[in-house]
């Protein structure tokens, strides 16, 4: 390990940590004894903004959907899932990933997220999910078309209308998003950029829905017996049982 690279470590209980030195990382392996049977893979931490492509693709009849956006906010914060995000077209990230998706012969929905490195301006895949992505309702063009729909109309045989992506399209998990600022708030602050993304575009909750609140109900009972269970730690799951 360089002095001067940052590492990403991905454990399975302790989900990823950002490794800053190798003396940090000689730190966390005796906390954890390494000698257990527990997978744990290290990789270079690529510096740079979040980016995300969600797409519906169909390589026999050359159909490719593609969204692109940004994500704003993660939890938790070094490398988690989208807190918070904003739907931006972007035509070079757009091309990487048909291009790569082409390349495969892939079919199907799928979810991206990318880095751009701001050491090479160069967007560096970080994860290629096969499947609908928990934040696909970040997505959709101006004929209402998001991925889940597009894989519907193309699989009944009906044509998908590619209009253009809506910009500008704001999609919050709120039980993230609170969690996020709570335990790493400075770590949490949107860029002085993020401002210029978030035009008039719609707006999208993951729990929230006037016509069906039952959701939200169900997400803020299961956030304050999280909250309950680390503030009170004695509480065992047998008592508070967690869905």
């Amino acid at each position: 390990m360089k002095a001067a690279e940052q590492w990403l470590l991905l454990h399975d209980r302790f989900s990823t940590k950002v490794i800053q030195t190798p003396r940090e990382l000689f730190e966390f392996y005796e906390k954890i004894n390494c000698a257990e049977d527990s997978p744990t893979i290290l990789q270079e931490y690529i510096a740079g903004d979040d980016w995300i492509s969600h797409g519906y693709y169909n390589t026999e009849k050359n159909t490719y959907v593609t969204f692109t956006g940004r994500k704003l906010m993660a939890f938790p914060a070094d490398a988690g899932s989208t807190a918070l995000g904003v739907s931006v077209g972007n035509e070079t990230l757009r091309c990487q990933s048909e291009k790569f998706l082409k390349a495969v012969a892939y079919s199907g929905i799928t979810d991206m997220d990318w880095r751009k490195d701001e050491r090479d301006g160069q967007y560096k895949i970080l994860d290629c999910n096969p499947r609908v992505g928990q934040n696909f309702r970040m997505f959709e063009n101006s004929a209402a078309i998001d991925v889940v729909r597009a894989q519907h109309l193309d699989l009944t045989g009906r044509c998908i209308d590619c209009a253009p992506m809506i910009d500008g399209r704001l999609f919050a998990v709120e039980s993230f998003c609170l969690q996020a600022l709570l335990r790493r708030p400075r770590r949490s602050t949107l860029k002085p950029d993020v401002g210029i993304y978030l035009r008039p575009g719609g707006r999208e909750l993951a729990w929230w829905s006037s016509d069906d609140r039952l959701p939200f109900f169900m997400m803020s009972v299961r956030l304050l017996l999280r909250v309950l269970e680390r503030v009170f730690p004695h509480l065992s799951r047998s008592s508070v049982k967690i869905p």
